[in-house]
């Protein structure tokens, strides 16, 4: 033979095992989520430690096996093709051979399609073209799609969540250490230092990023490289969550000690934090679905445009950024414009109007002169994504003196961004859009930032207000 075929060469992998790693998969992140409800972090942590290593471990023999058993049934069909189509061309003997085959195909299958009776007979006098069975042996699946879909999203949601719930119980575990650390001892002392803390990781993050970039554009070491990410991130959030305690706490303290101007800029920061933090979960979430993914012949379509961008699509671009307005100033501003507010979160509620739309509403204090604002946006429950009071927050979007959203008093309308319009101009946004199954990089498409806070379920009750790490409990596992 000329050409050995890798199934004879190599054997092929055990079958992947789909549906069980589904099913394994949502019943560890349910005892993950039922643990947060308990406020119990300790069971949490070991859960979400249970999480990333089972993870890891489909993922790695999904590595091994996705895409092997297609890609051996393609080698094996393109030989046959080129078998039948030899066959199809020797003039001599070929009304004799497809007279036998196709003997010997009714007799194991009596009831053979017409339409293949129809392409034997097409070959026999050496037609080729839009034959059935060579068409048909050039799409064969030899893998089930679903179950490897079902395996794939299954792996990413329970590595996002164990990551994510190791990122919070960071948060939670050292926040609770240092609640009575006196900060105000230290003024704005400590200023450039969680500035650089958050710079490191901001360019960390980018930097991986854009290497992944890089190398998909050279056609490099795709697999490498998503890893790399994947890895980087699961050794910095935890780390990055403890550190985010501290800048909150810091933050609050300079507010209620009369460091109003120091605050605000603290503030910033931990917005800042808590946004890269959101980035960081998308990008993972993304990472682990395009390695995944890649492998398989049925990708999801966005996979292509990621893997194969177009020539002039830039690495990133720039989203609407809205005219900073003081929130003492903001009733300067016209009704319709684009408008950007920071303060600190005074309240949030949410409610549902006739039409069960419903509309969160946030009211930010200005620290230096308590000056305060109402926001308002549609679509999402703020408390069940993290934001409450004392966080920092950063929001973009159209100042209306009567709002419709907000009863017909003032407001900003949080802008609601169009991925799909940004990810055209954008590399990197249309890869984090990868993770919309798993993950909101901008919680129900809103233009805003916020630091992250603490948790405190409130056990069976529920009744707590203070949810941090909400998104845990209140959003699905998969879309």
């Amino acid at each position: 033979m000329s050409k050995i075929l890798t199934a004879v060469l190599s054997g092929a992998p055990p079958v992947l095992k789909g549906y069980t790693y589904f099913t394994s998969a949502f019943q560890l992140m349910v005892k993950q989520r039922n643990a947060l409800i308990k406020d119990d972090w300790k069971t949490l942590d070991k859960l979400a430690n249970q999480g990333l290593g089972n993870a890891y471990g489909v993922y790695r023999e999904m590595c091994r096996s996705v895409g092997v058993l297609q890609a051996q049934s393609d080698e094996a069909n393109e030989a046959l093709i080129s078998f039948l189509k030899s066959h199809a061309k020797d003039k001599e003997t070929r009304q004799e051979f497809y007279a036998k085959l196709k003997e010997q195909l009714l007799k194991t299958r009596p009831d053979l399609n017409e339409d293949w009776l129809k392409a034997l007979d097409a070959l026999a006098e050496g037609k080729v073209g839009d034959n059935v069975i060579l068409e048909g042996l050039k799409k064969r699946q030899a893998e089930t799609p679903d179950k490897n879909e079902s395996a794939i999203e299954a792996t990413v949601a329970l590595a996002l969540r164990s990551l994510m719930a190791l990122t919070y119980a960071g948060f939670h575990n050292h926040y609770k250490q240092i609640s009575k650390y006196p900060f105000i001892a230290h003024k704005d002392e400590l200023m450039d230092v969680i500035q650089a803390e958050v710079d490191v990781f901001e360019n960390q993050i980018e930097s991986s990023l854009k290497k992944l970039h890089s190398n998909i554009t050279q056609g490099l070491a795709l697999q490498g490289s998503c890893e790399n990410l994947t890895g980087m991130l699961e050794q910095l959030l935890p780390s990055f969550g403890r550190t985010q305690a501290t800048i909150r706490l810091y933050a609050i303290t300079l507010k209620d000690g009369g460091m109003e101007t120091a605050s605000e800029k603290a503030g910033k920061i931990a917005a800042k934090a808590g946004d890269l933090t959101r980035m960081a979960f998308t990008a993972y979430a993304a990472a682990y679905y395009l390695s995944l993914q890649s492998r398989i012949p049925q990708a999801d379509p966005k996979i292509k445009k990621v893997l194969n961008p177009e020539a002039d699509l830039k690495y990133n671009a720039k989203f609407p950024n809205g005219k900073n307005f003081q929130i003492s100033k903001i009733d300067k501003a016209k009704d319709g414009d684009y408008v950007e507010v920071g303060g600190f979160v005074s309240s949030v509620t949410s409610r549902r109007e006739s039409n069960a739309k419903l509309i969160s509403q946030v009211t930010l204090q200005d620290p230096s002169d308590k000056a305060m604002v109402d926001a308002a946006g549609v679509y999402v429950h703020m408390r069940h994504v993290g934001l409450q009071e004392g966080a920092y927050c950063v929001l973009h979007g159209t100042w209306q003196s009567q709002s419709n959203i907000n009863k017909n008093k003032p407001a900003v309308e949080i802008d609601k961004l169009s991925i799909n319009e940004l990810s055209k101009s954008s590399w990197k946004t249309q890869f984090l859009d990868l993770a919309d199954k798993f993950y909101e990089r901008w919680p129900g498409g809103l233009h805003i930032t916020y630091g992250l806070s603490p948790h405190v379920s409130g056990g069976k009750e529920g009744k707590s207000d203070i949810l941090g790490a909400g998104e845990l409990i209140f959003k699905p596992f998969t879309r």
